[in-house]
């Protein structure tokens, strides 16, 4: 997971970027070569080096949905102009007023998962856990290590997260399991899609 970040912006930077979903914790490389997201991430590496990406098809939509917030782990500017960055998600966020110029930017809610644990909750983590093992990580070639990994993430809302950005590649999986702001129900979801075979 990401380090604890104890003061977000009031306002940040914002890709608007289609059925792209940042999941808290992923790891997601990024091209920017738009002359208004260059300065968008020159300003960000000059501050918080944080932006946060909509996963919607115009900046009408973003103040209506949700999205990710990230901190830019490595930068290359290139001869060009153009960057190749790592973005690693922190947490969900909802967009409130866009403003466009010089670039997208927003401010925005953040959407922290509560610290909850329950006999449910580890119950359905577990029933995860098999239908992982069971349908996806020969399918998908998962190595050994990163199922050791999941057993030590603690809060279960953060393991989701994990497991889904890494195993689903289907946009509108991804962006169904996103979305869904209650643990338990998130967690259940993506039990529904191991169990059904959903990994593309």
């Amino acid at each position: 997971m990401p380090d604890p970040i104890t003061k977000y912006p009031d306002q940040t930077g914002l890709m608007i970027l289609p059925w792209v979903t940042l999941f808290p914790g992923a790891m997601m490389p990024l091209k920017i070569f738009e002359d208004r997201y260059q300065e968008m991430v020159a300003q960000a590496l000059l501050g918080n080096r944080m932006f946060a990406i909509a996963h919607t098809l115009s900046e009408e939509d973003a103040s209506e949905s949700l999205g990710g917030i990230g901190m830019i782990r490595a930068c290359v500017t290139n001869p060009d102009g153009t960057s190749n960055l790592v973005l690693q998600g922190v947490t969900r966020v909802a967009f409130h007023e866009i403003h466009l110029d010089p670039y997208p930017r927003s401010e925005m809610l953040m959407l922290n998962d509560p610290d909850e644990s329950n006999a449910t909750l580890e119950s359905l983590r577990r029933s995860i856990m098999d239908a992982f093992r069971s349908q996806a990580v020969e399918k998908l070639g998962i190595p050994d290590g990163f199922v050791s990994h999941l057993d030590t993430i603690t809060t279960h809302g953060a393991f989701a997260d994990l497991l889904a950005s890494t195993v689903f590649e289907n946009p509108q999986t991804r962006r169904l399991i996103f979305q869904e702001l209650d643990v338990m129900t998130r967690m259940e979801l993506l039990e529904k899609f191991l169990l059904a075979g959903v990994l593309d």
